[in-house]
């Protein structure tokens, strides 16, 4: 337990360190007039910029390139390259962050030779060295920085594959790992501080897939392996580090219902499972395309199988527990997600690229997105994943371990690509004004939005209030007893909400403090200036010794300073008023100056 502790350390020191920034949120759209951008990898630079990853199809010949974007921290994009030669069909599968600041690239071909490999690319799109297979067999899927190189893993024919490389993409070992009668593919690796290296992956024997995970010894050798499945379908793809020490496989499970769903795994160090949980809805093909650690607990990406889903691009996080907090879907209408990545940002954002499928095309969709899922100002929508229990089989298997293969330098050429950019998430108008901002109770008020802007669904929160019957945006308060807020919400989100106060009739009622009962004509009578009317009214002044001197039940009636036809001395005086509206009774107290 040791050694995953120590990892475990390393990796979140990264998650946890502040961020002085200013957090910018974004959803942009990225396309190629008369081509399709396919979206396979996301991974942010160690100077912070963002790297996009995937594959281009000419609609016009079929020809399929690498593609690679560069963007900056606020999702401006910096520059597009294109990589591959007319005869090969390339793609990048997956990314890391070099040490260096620049771009690890893991590189399929589809050429008749058949290539997959590695390719360490600068700041400006160049290539500066690339590592390939020489055959059509090997296969590369992930890559892991480690401290001193990278950690790879795939497949060649039947066989797992994992090779260490040293900063320069050089192999200092590989290994190839078998079992009788089945056939293996590691999906992803990563290592510890100690040089222990972690694995999953599947096997598939008679018919049947089965997630694995492997632990390697830092020389690639075996040190323990299992074997989870449910006699069906089953595959893990991801791997990470709960943020309580334990290891967290993500993936996908057809033995529920005949239906893929997604599959997370808890287990601990040597294996053990403790939980294992599936993610979806009932007829429904889906499965976890992404997994990260997040302070307490992961996030993923799901999406739905096939091209026409429902589900979309899905962003979800979860307790140490398994249990569901929120997932929030970008699938809009006319713009459907499809393979959504993830990878987390330096100051514990989320960044979710994905192929947007609208009416025009597949373009790249790139979102960053706060620890709820948002986006802000927009909010993205939600959607309802059932989470089941899941009774998981684990099994004790035993491979071999014996050497791979040898990746050998070539030559990868790069040429730029004009992308065009659009903007999903602004800011909709929320000004409006309202037609009084003191009432009484039973008045009503015009709302009326200044510039409502364009595709925006607009709703109002006017508590205790009553739309008016057949008059649109006029609402009514019969019981108004306190000042309130008037809130405009645009698209049902929190972050697009303006208000307005309203007050209380009260707040305009004008009692004096003083008056002069001279004779002049200013200032000569006692009484409150209400500004709603009362039907019924009570006004009672009391001098200094508690003795009544004045007390009136009309609101326009005032004191003007006799008792008894006497004048009254100068003094402070005491007032008590009391009214009745709908609201109830209300009772006032003050002092009033009588001055001569």
């Amino acid at each position: 337990m040791t050694q995953l502790t120590c990892s475990l350390i390393f990796i979140h020191l990264l998650l946890l360190l502040p961020d002085a920034r200013s957090q910018q949120y974004f959803q942009h759209r990225f396309s190629l007039p008369g081509e399709a951008f396919l979206v396979n990898a996301v991974k942010q630079l160690q100077g912070g910029q963002l790297a996009v990853g995937g594959q281009v199809i000419s609609a016009a010949t079929g020809q399929k390139q690498a593609a690679l974007l560069l963007l900056s921290e606020n999702g401006t994009l910096i520059w597009g390259r294109r990589f591959g030669t007319a005869t090969d069909s390339t793609s990048i599968t997956a990314l890391d962050a070099a040490p260096d600041g620049q771009i690890l690239a893991v590189v399929q071909a589809e050429s008749v030779a058949g290539k997959s490999g590695i390719s360490k690319i600068d700041l400006n799109g160049i290539p500066l060295w690339s590592r390939f297979f020489t055959n059509s067999s090997p296969a590369i899927r992930s890559v892991h920085r480690t401290a001193g190189g990278y950690i790879l893993s795939g497949n060649n024919n039947a066989a797992g594959l994992v090779i260490k490389t040293d900063s320069d993409g050089l192999a200092i070992w590989s290994t190839q790992i078998t079992a009788p009668a089945t056939s293996i593919r590691l999906h992803q690796t990563w290592e510890d501080l100690q040089g222990n290296i972690y694995g999953v992956g599947q096997l598939v024997q008679n018919g049947y897939s089965d997630g694995i995970v492997l632990k390697l010894s830092a020389s690639g050798g075996v040190d323990w392996s299992r074997r989870f499945g449910t006699n069906d379908d089953d595959a893990l793809f991801f791997l990470t580090l709960s943020s309580d020490q334990n290891l967290l496989a993500g993936g996908h499970s057809y033995g529920v219902d005949n239906y893929n769903k997604g599959w997370l795994l808890k287990i601990d160090g040597q294996g053990t499972i403790l939980w294992s949980r599936t993610y979806g809805e009932p007829g429904m093909n889906s499965g976890i395309r992404s997994l990260q650690a997040y302070p307490g607990g992961a996030v993923f990406s799901i999406s739905e199988d096939g091209n026409v889903p429902t589900l979309g691009a899905g962003l979800a996080r979860v307790n140490t527990e398994g249990d569901l907090l929120w997932i929030k879907n970008h699938s809009q209408p006319g713009a459907i997600g499809l393979n959504p990545q993830l990878t987390l940002l330096k100051n514990n954002d989320l960044l979710l690229a994905a192929t947007l499928q609208t009416g025009s095309g597949k373009g790249c969709l790139l979102l960053r997105a706060n620890d709820k899922g948002d986006t802000p100002p927009c909010c993205l929508g939600s959607f309802n994943l059932q989470v089941a229990d899941m009774p998981t089989p684990a099994s004790v298997f035993v491979p071999t371990a014996g050497p791979g293969v040898a990746m050998s330098v070539s030559a990868w050429a790069s040429a730029g690509m004009a992308l065009q950019t659009a903007v999903l998430c602004s800011a909709p108008n929320l000004d409006f004004t309202i037609s009084d901002s003191t009432l009484c109770p039973g008045e009503c008020i015009d709302f009326e939005i200044t510039d409502p802007t364009s595709g925006t669904n607009y709703s109002w929160t006017f508590p205790g209030g009553v739309i008016a019957p057949g008059v649109p945006g006029r609402v009514c308060f019969p019981n108004l007893t306190d000042s309130l807020k008037i809130t405009l919400t645009a698209n049902a989100c929190a972050y697009t909400q303006h208000q307005q106060t309203v007050r209380a009739e009260s707040s305009k009622d004008k009692i004096p403090t003083a008056f002069t009962p001279n004779g002049d004509g200013i200032n000569d009578l006692f009484f409150p200036e209400l500004f709603c009317p009362a039907p019924v009214y009570h006004l009672a002044i009391f001098n200094r010794w508690g003795m009544l001197v004045f007390e009136s039940a009309e609101p326009n009636a005032g004191w003007d300073g006799t008792v008894d036809g006497r004048e009254a001395p100068s003094d402070v005086y005491v007032w008590v008023l009391e009214t009745q509206s709908v609201e109830g009774t209300i009772r006032k107290k003050g002092d009033v100056t009588l001055l001569r």
